[in-house]
């Protein structure tokens, strides 16, 4: 048994003792702001003392490029501040919204768009006190009024779209309208409310904790609520990413707020502290500010005109009959037997009745440990031997019979007959990445170049990019758009995480070169790598693409500043000035030295 304790920050000595009585085999606690109960840092002092545990025993931090490489977040916060009534914020969040609606609907997603507006409940704007109850509905002041109001009556939103989750007061004389759908926390009203799948939200904070919608993109925060600390909790909220997959569209990789304050002072101070968050917390992910200067500014723009390439996929068959072999090879242990048993262990707590002595301590083995499916041994390996594999909905794993009822024998986690289904999966991802290839995809559907996030105060203009401009360029990156620019090719900024990807077939991994540029029917994928990143980058990111039948190939390029050679697994350079241009030739990488960026990006894109 595995327990699993989110918002970690709230858990108790009570509950964690009620935890404990369950025996689990492990306690995960996870937090974003971790602070663990007395009662479980006994625990882990027993631990520290009885099993030499040290602090990286106990936590695993994962960092925010980790989380927005997996695309489990999105990649850009967009925030607009508004010193004004709340009507201009809803309007502009709606419009914001209905863009993307749209988006999701021509990227045929499986979802739509959804918004959430948090605000205080039965008081009015100004006023710190509850209204009167008994006005009429149409003359109430409550913010979660006005909003279903505008909702409904100005932006026409079908009120079966809306749900009011708050302890929002009516009176006997002065009811809500019949449409209007209300929760206030009844015994059923949480199951009604999730089964309703309401695409607006309107709340206080009572609803944060327990509630969570991936498809939630947009939020209203009135100034009541606007503090920096809840801010950040509404943030969180909204920052997942539906489907676990940034999109071609950066309005769908976008989480909106728009925030209303008194005052501009409130909302800086606001801004300042997200700013901070952001940096400690979430780093790679972009921050776009709003205001009256700037709202109509364009932060994304459509390519002129649009460009496709074909897919680069894998082609495995060649693995399906050796996979076969080596998986029917794998034992079956449905009979169990003794290379099922795995050794345990359990911690045992003496505490004498009456006495004030403390409780005594001692580690226990036990003969059995966790038992569990065979199934799950294997695919848990497959995805720790090839990472992404199995959520990509590709990999090793689609080419094994894992209905096959051998998998399903119950084996225990530390037996001899884990191990052997371990190695098993060791195999299968061995022979997967030896009988399959990398290959353009020609017959299938090609990818076609969308909209690209840009800073709408911001960025450099170009001739012959697909976009008008691109921001967010490093200073590498920046110089050689700029020679690209000037070969007079067509080419693109390629957005990493939501732009063109290529399989890396050796890691079950993709990866997004920084340029792509247009050779007549050819197309040049070019990464520029800092001369850190050179070695692996060389040997992961550098090779043929086979399987054009059209006359149109994907080739490959890298380009690192400096001479630089690779020998022996080493790196060597040569002279810090210049570039090295590395191409595939006879198997291997080869590096071509230049003088100036025009030299590098002129050999780049050159075909031989």
């Amino acid at each position: 048994m595995i327990v699993v304790y989110d918002e970690g920050h709230n858990l108790s000595d009570l509950q964690t003792d009620r935890l404990l009585e369950l025996a689990p085999d492990a306690l995960i606690v996870a937090s974003a702001t971790m602070s663990l109960p007395p009662r479980l840092n006994n625990v882990i002092s027993r631990l520290r003392s009885d099993q030499g545990w040290t602090d990286p025993d106990f936590s695993t931090t994962v960092s925010s490029p980790e989380v927005v490489e997996a695309q489990l977040v999105k990649q850009r916060i967009s925030i607009d501040g508004y010193i004004t009534p709340l009507e201009p914020a809803l309007d502009n969040l709606l419009t914001d919204m209905r863009r993307a609606q749209q988006a999701a609907q021509n990227l045929k997603l499986p979802y739509r768009p959804k918004a959430i507006y948090v605000c205080s409940t039965n008081t009015v704007d100004g006023v710190p006190v509850s209204e009167d109850l008994k006005r009429p509905f149409q003359e109430r002041q409550a913010r979660p009024i006005l909003i279903w109001r505008h909702l409904v009556e100005v932006a026409k939103v079908d009120p079966a779209k809306i749900a009011v989750y708050c302890q929002l007061k009516f009176s006997k004389e002065s009811q809500k309208p019949p449409e209007m759908h209300l929760f206030d926390g009844a015994e059923k009203d949480y199951s009604r409310f999730i089964a309703g799948d309401y695409e607006h939200i309107i709340f206080n904070l009572g609803l944060q904790e327990g509630w969570d919608d991936p498809a939630a993109s947009f939020a209203y925060i009135d100034k009541e609520m606007a503090s920096a600390r809840q801010i950040t909790q509404v943030i969180g909220r909204v920052l997942r990413q539906p489907g676990a997959q940034h999109y071609s569209d950066p309005v769908m990789n976008t989480a909106h707020f728009h925030i209303r304050t008194d005052e501009k002072r409130v909302f800086d101070d606001i801004l300042t502290q997200i700013r901070a968050d952001l940096v400690s917390e979430h780093p790679s992910i972009a921050l776009v500010v709003k205001d009256e200067k700037t709202r109509g500014k364009k932060d994304s723009l459509d390519p002129r005109p649009a460009r496709t390439i074909p897919t680069v996929a894998i082609e495995s068959s060649d693995a399906l009959e050796p996979i076969g072999k080596i998986v029917k090879g794998m034992m079956d242990f449905r009979d169990g037997g003794q290379n099922t048993i795995g050794q345990g262990s359990r911690m045992q707590v003496l505490q004498l009745i009456g006495s004030e002595t403390d409780a005594h301590y001692d580690w226990v083995e036990v003969d059995h440990s966790n038992r569990i499916m065979t199934r799950h041994v294997f695919r848990r390996e497959i995805q720790r031997c090839y990472p992404g594999g199995l959520r990509r909905a590709g990999g090793p794993i689609n080419l094994v019979d894992i209905e096959d009822p051998k998998f399903d024998a119950l084996i225990e986690a530390s037996s001899p007959a884990a191990e052997h289904v371990r190695e098993t999966a060791r195999k299968v991802v061995e022979a997967y990445i030896q009988h399959s290839l990398v290959f353009q995809d020609d017959a299938g559907h090609p990818y076609s170049v969308g909209p690209i996030a840009v800073d709408s105060n911001g960025g450099e203009t170009f001739k012959k990019s697909l976009h008008e401009r691109y921001s967010g360029l490093n200073g590498f990156e920046l110089r050689f758009a700029r020679a690209i620019d000037k070969t007079q090719r067509v080419w693109t900024r390629n957005p990493s995480g939501s732009g063109y990807s290529i399989p890396l077939l050796h890691a079950g991994k993709a990866y997004f070169p920084d340029f792509l540029v247009w050779i007549d029917k050819d197309i040049v994928a070019i990464d520029t790598k800092g001369t850190h990143l050179l070695l692996e980058a060389s040997a992961s990111k550098l090779f043929e693409i086979g399987g054009s039948e059209a006359g149109r190939r994907i080739v490959l390029r890298l380009v690192s500043e400096g001479h630089v050679e690779i020998s022996n697994g080493t790196i060597h350079t040569r002279k810090t000035a210049g570039f090295t241009v590395w191409v595939w030739r006879h198997g291997r990488p080869q590096p071509i030295f230049c003088d100036t960026e025009k030299e590098a990006a002129e050999i780049s894109i050159r075909l031989d």
